[in-house]
């Protein structure tokens, strides 16, 4: 599995409430020698920067586990 993340988390809208947004996206070579290609991204308003900062950790391991059960499910 090749993959890149991403986050970020802010205020980018003064009159807004934070948002904290989140991405993974990358390929995974199958067994057979296929490739599967994916892109997750998510995106949520938060209270406050430290619980986008939480939400954000949560995500990517939520993310990690989608991307691993695809390699396990489709090959």
């Amino acid at each position: 599995m090749f993959a890149k993340t991403g986050t970020g988390v802010g205020r980018f809208d003064p009159s807004a409430p934070p948002t904290t947004y989140k991405a993974l996206a990358g390929y995974i070579e199958m067994p057979d020698g296929g490739w599967v290609t994916f892109a997750e991204f998510m995106q949520a308003p938060v209270e406050s920067v430290p619980a986008g900062q939480a939400l954000a950790d949560l995500a990517g391991a939520a993310m990690g586990e989608i991307a691993a059960h695809v390699y396990e499910t489709a090959g």
